[in-house]
């Protein structure tokens, strides 16, 4: 099972890679490094997604995936980065959610996050939960927001 996954991982890398590439014409792609930019700090789970894959895609697409972490304001940086690269497949960016869910929650973002970005491929799925404590007198969300209602 996991060396299907990890099949699956690499030709879904090299898809996007040559999806990417689409501008580039009739260049040879791809003949340089690719830049793949996380809004993420080193060591967190977006950072490790995207090492994971830089690791293995030079094998199947002939460059280095070359991880840059541009970290702050909820991934912003690193989308708006992205954003106004050159639209040559040459600068990837691996998002984690936070650069879209963050949009209302600033005045204004320096990138429009539904028409400057064509997502290419979903890494992963994540199963996010709200968890408490065992003895805590919830057993589930019903109870938290019926507690919460009597006790705001």
């Amino acid at each position: 099972m996991r060396s299907r996954w990890s099949r699956g991982w690499i030709l879904a890398v090299a898809c996007a890679l040559c999806v990417a590439a689409l501008p580039a014409g009739a260049q040879e792609y791809p003949s340089k490094p690719i830049e793949v930019v996380v809004g993420a700090a080193p060591g967190g789970g977006t950072d490790m997604i995207a090492r994971a894959v830089a690791d293995v895609a030079p094998k199947y697409v002939g460059q280095p995936l070359v991880v840059v972490n541009k970290v702050g304001a909820a991934m912003v940086i690193a989308a708006q980065y992205v954003a106004t690269s050159k639209p040559d497949g040459y600068t990837l960016n691996v998002a984690g959610g936070s650069e879209t869910v963050a949009v209302p929650h600033f005045r204004s973002v320096p990138y429009d996050p539904i028409n400057d970005f064509e997502p290419v491929i979903r890494f992963i799925i994540e199963r996010v939960g709200f968890y408490v404590k065992a003895d805590s007198p919830w057993k589930s969300m019903k109870d938290f927001v019926a507690d919460a209602k009597q006790n705001p």
